[in-house]
């Protein structure tokens, strides 16, 4: 798998940040999304909730944040904007298992995603920036 991940995102420039933030208010999505991505020889730092992401991760080892917008508290939408509201350039993909809503914003994943649709919008964020 680590191969498959090579071979799709290339060497592109955010090698050296390859860290992937997971948040979801889903424990089990939390989970089988940051395991496929460290299986896919990604790291991973997962959160709980917008609120969780916004007072603790470390934005400088981010390579992406992989955001659910239905979440408890602070909607993706609005962690979006509060990223935006302080400079930050970290690209986001929303994830959703609304198709009304995931058409809507950009980039987004609508839930259930496989593998391949996951790395496929990763590589597009990384060759976007």
């Amino acid at each position: 798998m680590v191969r498959e991940r090579a071979a799709l995102l290339g060497s592109q420039p955010h090698a050296a940040q390859n860290c992937v933030a997971v948040v979801d208010d889903d424990p089990s999505v939390r989970k089988g999304v940051s395991r496929l991505l460290r299986l896919c020889g990604f790291d991973v730092a997962e959160y709980h909730s917008g609120e969780s992401f916004l007072s603790t991760a470390d934005a400088s080892r981010l390579a992406c944040v992989l955001l659910d917008i239905h979440l408890g508290g602070l909607t993706g939408i609005e962690v979006k904007a509060e990223l935006a509201r302080t400079g930050s350039t970290l690209p986001v993909i929303f994830m959703t298992a609304d198709e009304e809503t995931a058409a809507r914003v950009a980039p987004c994943l609508t839930k259930p995603f496989t593998k391949l649709q996951l790395l496929s919008l990763i590589d597009e964020v990384f060759r976007t920036q």
